[in-house]
């Protein structure tokens, strides 16, 4: 995540900056993308995996809110969460889409 919120924070545009990430993320290792999301959504259901759950996304949280506000945060924050959700289960992610979407939430 170092690498990530490094080049996030110094980006000089937000929205392709998050986009991109996705991309690696996703592009980087699937089986850990799908891994993640397995633990995330089983933290629905058992208490004991919710702080690992949390961890991914009040990291997100606070990487993002400095550069485009608590709200803004928030709200890419659950974007990313869905379409992050999607891509593992199509198999493809919607840069472009996403990117147009964190950039109408940034204004």
């Amino acid at each position: 995540m170092a690498g990530v919120a490094e080049r996030v924070r110094t980006a000089e545009d937000l929205a392709p900056a998050i986009a991109a990430a996705a991309e690696r993320y996703l592009d980087s290792d699937r089986d850990a993308a799908l891994i993640d999301l397995e633990v995330y959504m089983a933290s629905a259901r058992d208490e004991r995996l919710r702080e690992a759950a949390r961890e991914w996304t009040d990291s997100l949280h606070e990487l993002i809110e400095p550069l485009a506000g608590a709200e803004a945060a928030t709200s890419i924050t659950a974007l990313l969460d869905g379409y992050l959700t999607a891509a593992v289960i199509s198999g493809t992610l919607d840069k472009g889409a996403l990117e147009r979407a964190i950039a109408r939430l940034v204004g």
